[in-house]
């Protein structure tokens, strides 16, 4: 962590729970991803980050200065992108059933537009440049949940693919993509499904139908730096071998922006049970809501590795038995009520899925690479927000 980040995270005047995204940290992930493919891919890449993972603006506006794109799949998404500055096919309209204002405004700005069902092809106008979602048979990783059914893709052999296809003559049909993956890190399963790509792509291309791209969409989990490069290089020597002429694309969230993100959080009380203690913190479920992909890590103080130390649970104070921040860490030293504590890998889904889960809206900042601490809402903002949402 940046040292004048932990400085100002640890000042004890500054209010928490606080979340505050760190732009080298987010050059860093791109850049990992960016080089990692070059080492073994020289053509065309399109990198769409997956709004869904993140809504802050300065986060939002740092990625579009990089040269990513976005992945929205609704119209508040959509419109949030356009806002930004995001246009044309930097935007790939993504998700499942998508309301009828928001395709039509994706048609009328170009942008491309990813198929998996009937009912998307109900609301194109003009010739729109659409994707192809498939399912790719997974029975080859057993231990991967999304080796079970999922909502997401088409079967190659269904009925419903050749009656979405046979509505396609008239748009540019030019894509197809996947989407198999949360928090991976394995690079094998996304060759995996790049060569089932290529196999239906041979398919298609054989009835006449020319596909230029293919899109592994995202799911890739955080990692550190050499192990990003190793992953996206890896990705990008299949891509070579498969399909030299093709454009690549990718859809990263979490690999992007977890690890940017870190929460200042101050002990509320401290639970001794047994041998296990249970520290709660103000930065519970209002602002890191337990999901089953969290990787939450306490950054300050230091935990201790191995079995060394006392057992600790890090939660939040509510009567949830599944509110647990990080299950279990080991400390030389318990903290006390009021010490204050830093947490990282809080940049995905964090704001995205809890804040306005609790109806209570978190000050968020951004640290720029020239070291300003840049707030994205105020404290009358936040005040404000909060009397909407409770409608008081």
């Amino acid at each position: 962590m940046n040292p004048a980040l932990r400085r100002i995270l640890l000042d004890p005047s500054r209010q928490t729970p606080l979340l505050v995204y760190a732009e080298e940290d987010l050059v860093r992930n791109a850049q990992g991803l960016f080089q990692g493919i070059r080492e073994t891919f020289f053509g065309a890449l399109s990198v769409h980050f997956a709004l869904k993972s993140c809504y802050r603006l300065p986060v939002l506006r740092s990625l579009h200065a990089l040269g990513a794109g976005v992945e929205v799949m609704s119209l508040n998404e959509y419109r949030l992108a356009r806002a930004i500055g995001f246009s044309g096919p930097e935007i790939l309209v993504n998700g499942l059933g998508r309301p009828e204002v928001l395709l039509e405004e994706a048609c009328s700005d170009a942008n491309r537009i990813i198929l998996d069902c009937l009912e998307d092809l109900r609301h194109l106008h003009g010739r729109p440049r659409v994707g192809l979602r498939l399912k790719v048979d997974l029975s080859d990783y057993p231990h991967k949940p999304y080796a079970r059914e999922s909502k997401l893709g088409l079967r190659w052999d269904s009925p419903e693919l050749r009656a979405v296809l046979d509505r396609c003559a008239d748009l540019e049909l030019d894509l197809l993509h996947v989407h198999l993956a949360s928090e991976e890190t394995d690079a094998g399963l996304f060759v995996h499904a790049l060569e089932r790509l290529c196999e239906y792509r041979g398919h298609l291309e054989r009835q006449g139908v020319s596909i230029r791209s293919l899109d592994l969409g995202g799911g890739i989990g955080s990692l550190e730096e050499a192990e990003a490069r190793a992953l996206f290089s890896t990705i990008g020597a299949a891509f070579t071998r498969c399909f030299p002429e093709g454009e690549l694309l990718l859809e990263p969230g979490r690999y992007l922006v977890n690890s940017a993100g870190y929460v200042a959080a101050t002990v509320t009380a401290v639970k001794r049970d047994g041998e296990r203690a249970y520290v709660a913190t103000d930065a519970g479920t209002n602002t890191l809501m337990p999901h089953r992909e969290a990787s939450y890590r306490l950054c300050h103080p230091p935990s201790t590795p191995g079995q060394d130390g006392s057992p600790v649970a890090l939660v939040d104070g509510i009567t949830s038995l599944s509110s647990t921040v990080i299950p279990e860490l080991r400390l030389d030293r318990l903290p006390s009520p009021g010490d204050r504590i830093i947490l990282g890998h809080c940049g995905a889904y964090t704001t995205a899925m809890s804040q306005f889960w609790a109806f209570d809206p978190i000050p968020v900042a951004f640290f720029t690479r020239e070291g300003e601490l840049v707030n994205d809402l105020s404290r009358d903002q936040i005040e404000g927000a909060r009397r909407l949402l409770l409608g008081v």
